[in-house]
């Protein structure tokens, strides 16, 4: 059903990949913005361009927030914010020819040599990004930083897949608050559009899906788990890392933290162990609202096979 109200969207919300559609309620134009920050320019775009559905991604709590609360103070419904990072959000959640234009402004620049891979706009994501972009689709970038800027330009030369504008930036992106505070330092602000020209040979697919989530029943001593040590095992497009266990103050029950990044998704997730008077009960928890990915069914059965490597016996399984 389509949210009326502005929302925080959370990987694998809508599924692999998403239907803009169904996620605003209509179509529209598709609009992206990478770390959105305050919501300013978020929200001018809501404003200016009803008929544009817009999404903005970014991994900061704080500016989630803002951007919940600005969205909603305007009654926005054209708009959602995303918890995730731009490289996963047009790799996993958005099909091919889906987006209208995306901007990058003021980007991290990743200055130091040993982050330089970091850096989103590079050649792969330029291939990637062809293949999303509708016919006419944009990127248009606005940053102070003079090295990153050329290294995109040169990054996207490199593929043939874009023509390049370069020019002062328009007056919106004057007014957010680093457009403000460099122009009052007197540092200069370089703009560019890449406009789609020709799409990358090579595919570039979804690799993510969404799967019914696995759980498992076990017999045994709960008492008896005394030791945790970390574990890290290798699945296809990434690892999943057991990171530490925790115990209710009761006893009763464990908590496992557990990291699975697969493909350009990052999740920290918790998997619960509980005592029930039918046994030992493993399962996902909600906690983060978590996507429900095939690396994070998997990372349930390595809690369970680690607790039956403890002495506990597994019963039932659901994977």
């Amino acid at each position: 059903m389509p949210l009326a109200d502005p929302i925080r969207l959370f990987p694998g919300t809508g599924g692999f990949p998403l239907d803009p559609q169904e996620l605003f309620g209509r179509s529209g134009p598709l609009v992206i913005e990478v770390g959105f920050g305050n919501a300013t320019f978020l929200a001018g775009l809501a404003t200016e361009h009803t008929d544009w559905n817009l999404i903005g991604a970014d991994i900061a709590a704080a500016s989630l927030t803002r951007g919940v609360t600005a969205l909603r103070r305007l009654g926005l419904s054209n708009a959602r914010v995303l918890c995730a990072d731009a490289r996963m959000l047009v790799s996993e959640m958005l099909g091919e020819r889906s987006i209208h234009r995306i901007y990058v402004n003021f980007p991290d620049p990743w200055p130091k040599e040993r982050h330089l891979d970091r850096r989103l706009l590079q050649a792969p994501f330029f291939r990637l990004l062809s293949t999303r972009l509708v016919d006419g689709g944009e990127l248009w970038l606005t940053t102070d930083h003079a090295e990153y800027y050329e290294f995109s330009l040169q990054q996207a030369r490199e593929t043939g897949l874009f023509d390049i504008r370069t020019g002062p930036p328009p007056e919106a992106m004057l007014q957010t608050k680093y457009a403000r505070r460099w122009q009052a330092e007197g540092i200069t602000i370089n703009h560019a559009v890449f406009a789609l020209r020709a799409r990358d040979d090579q595919a570039h697919p979804c690799r993510l899906e969404m799967v019914d989530m696995a759980h498992a029943r076990l017999d045994g001593d709960l008492a008896a788990v005394k030791e945790f040590e970390k574990q890290v095992h290798d699945i296809a497009d990434g690892h999943i890392v057991l990171v530490d266990c925790k115990r209710s103050l009761d006893g009763e029950r464990l908590t496992v933290e557990v990291i699975v990044e697969e493909s350009d998704l990052r999740q920290e997730v918790l998997v619960e162990v509980r005592r029930t008077p039918s046994g030992i009960y493993v399962e996902l928890q909600s906690f983060g609202r978590p996507a429900s990915t095939r690396g994070v069914r998997r990372a349930v059965d390595l809690v369970a096979d680690w607790l039956v490597s403890c002495g506990l016996r597994k019963t039932e399984s659901v994977f």
